[in-house]
């Protein structure tokens, strides 16, 4: 089972993230037009992975995202390098850019709220 990521603490004084699971993860993905990875962390061999929506548009930010994902991976392993020497898999989303690439953009402008379905249990 993928290790939610609310149990990596930065400092002792982060706030604590909700719980979630790979489900609420993938569920986020709808939620944006472009420059989204999902990364995992796979122990077997012991590498991340990004993985890009086929759904979504392939824009120029998108190399800031390479960037951003090469710099989380590398960071993540220098604050906690037992953790990911272990075999518990890891999956957290991310985006980068200098625009939001979120699909509800005008419902946030126009303050329509709710923005998303309040059955969509995303990821914090």
């Amino acid at each position: 089972e993928i290790e939610i990521a609310h149990q990596l603490a930065l400092t002792p004084q982060s706030r604590s993230i909700a719980p979630y699971n790979l489900g609420n993860v993938l569920q986020a993905v709808d939620l944006f037009h472009n420059t989204f990875f999902i990364v995992i962390y796979d122990p077997e061999e012991d590498t991340f992975i990004a993985y890009y929506s086929r759904n979504h548009k392939w824009v120029a930010s998108v190399a800031k995202l390479i960037n951003s994902f090469k710099i989380l991976a590398n960071s993540l392993r220098l604050m906690f390098p037992e953790r990911f020497k272990s075999e518990k898999e890891f999956a957290i989303a991310i985006s980068s850019g200098d625009y939001p690439a979120v699909s509800m953009i005008e419902c946030i402008r126009h303050d329509k709220l709710p923005c998303v379905s309040e059955e969509l249990n995303v990821a914090p």
